[in-house]
């Protein structure tokens, strides 16, 4: 039976002396004294929980009660978070070696395993074919929140290191392990140091044949909107390498991600994998070049996905306009 929902349905359901019988007349098309089937209920269990969540957000014990649920997930979601040194400690013992290239991505799940139940996260992918249709590939990805990660191990690659910045060293034991896994630092104060430590990276990608994940605009965006300005790091690398450019962008998740907010809430993100940028033939003058059409088709599709997020939780469309 099909879903007919109304949208006066928030003042009637608060109104209605029988709450079941309402949801089954108005939301569902079924008469009062008719059954609810099973069949007729699964079609509609996301409508449902979509307004369930508007009506209680009517009520002041009911926002209170949904934001007290919210803080506990948020807690929740960071003992998990602080699980995850041990978790990769225990995986590099037992997978020393070349396997130690896998690390990130079993991190990356690890993480996306517990917080994507605990806070209730949907992520949807498009382009997974673009994946592994290169080796090696440097993947650049949109970077908007520190927990980017359970979003990304939806897409992250097999034999794949991460270049990060060099303050993530200095984490005691965390930095550690992340560099026993086969990961690199990049001094970003010192660009001498900075070119050299990605030429060597370029040379071990060559060798070993594994996979660069990096973000271009080199911090966290927090503008909450479009991207920032790339680094040529990871340009002049793909194209030492001759190999493609594989561009991964993130749609706005910073909403859903912010656990350390009370206000944090379940959603969905998408994230669009874009067609390999190929670079054989090019040198280093063509860098420049490289990055403005990476960063171009970057931010177009991320304005798309910010539209399709923005048509689906309207609310969010209402706070980005006030902040801008």
């Amino acid at each position: 039976m099909r879903c007919v929902p109304r949208k006066d349905f928030a003042c009637q359901i608060l109104s209605m002396p029988s709450v079941v019988s309402h949801l089954k007349r108005e939301w569902f098309g079924v008469e009062r004294n008719s059954k609810l089937m099973l069949c007729d209920w699964q079609p509609c269990r996301r409508l449902l929980r979509q307004k369930i969540l508007t009506v209680m957000s009517m009520n002041k014990f009911c926002t209170k009660f949904s934001n007290l649920l919210s803080l506990i997930r948020s807690y929740l979601s960071l003992m998990w978070l602080g699980l995850t040194p041990a978790a990769l400690a225990i995986w590099l013992f037992f997978h020393l070696g070349e396997s130690r290239y896998n690390a990130d991505r079993f991190v990356t799940r690890f993480i996306r395993w517990g917080v994507q139940r605990i806070a209730r996260l949907d992520i949807e992918v498009a382009g997974r074919e673009h994946l592994q249709s290169h080796q090696p590939a440097v993947f650049v990805n949109n970077h908007q929140h520190y927990l980017d990660a359970v979003v990304i191990s939806e897409v992250f690659p097999q034999r794949t290191v991460v270049a990060a910045k060099m303050g993530l060293r200095r984490i005691p034991v965390a930095g550690k392990l992340f560099e026993l896994a086969g990961n690199v630092f990049i001094d970003r104060s010192d660009p001498q140091k900075a070119v050299a430590a990605l030429r060597r990276l370029g040379e071990k990608m060559r060798r070993e044949k594994i996979n660069l994940w990096i973000f271009p605009e080199g911090k966290l965006n927090h503008k909450k909107s479009g991207l920032l300005p790339f680094k040529k790091g990871p340009f002049h690398t793909a194209i030492q390498l001759q190999a493609p450019i594989v561009p991964v962008v993130t749609g706005p998740s910073y909403h859903f991600l912010d656990v350390l907010s009370g206000n944090r809430r379940p959603g969905k993100v998408w994230i669009e994998v874009l067609e390999p940028i190929l670079t054989q033939g090019l040198t280093s003058d063509d860098v420049d070049e490289l990055m403005a059409i990476t960063r171009e088709r970057m931010l177009a599709a991320y304005l798309d996905l910010e539209s399709k997020i923005h048509e689906a939780f309207p609310q969010l469309a209402i706070a980005h306009e006030k902040t801008r």
